[in-house]
């Protein structure tokens, strides 16, 4: 059975193994030989085998995928730009870690600086 082509482009030639030398393609030990053809988008996909006395190289046909519907533009508007900012957070680099050592129990004043830190924070992240 003899390999056929079915796709105007040239077939690609290549093998399984990245360190073959040509010599090694006409060798027992080597992998075959494979030939890929891409065919028009609805064909069905090949796979056809020859035997050339010392070879058996394989033929595959795949085709290519059917174009799709252009998507949206990739360029955006100031409008969906700003809007799309609005709706996430601002950032917090601004404010300063809190210092601040709790006494066992805590103090009035020390869960009212944590209560600022905390309020500032969220100040800082809202828009």
């Amino acid at each position: 059975m003899a390999a056929r082509r079915n796709a105007p482009t040239p077939p690609l030639l290549f093998s399984k193994s990245p360190r073959l030398s040509p010599r090694c393609l006409s060798t027992p030990h080597c992998p075959p030989p494979v030939r890929v053809t891409t065919l028009n988008p609805g064909e069905e996909a090949t796979v056809t085998v020859s035997f050339d006395g010392s070879n058996v190289p394989f033929a595959y046909g795949i085709p290519r995928g059917a174009d799709g519907a252009d998507g949206p533009p990739g360029e955006v508007t100031q409008a969906v730009l700003d809007a799309a900012i609005a709706g996430t957070a601002q950032n917090p680099s601004g404010i300063a870690p809190l210092a601040l050592t709790i006494s066992d129990p805590p103090t009035q004043g020390e869960v009212q600086a944590i209560m600022d830190a905390y309020n500032a924070l969220l100040a800082a992240l809202q828009r």
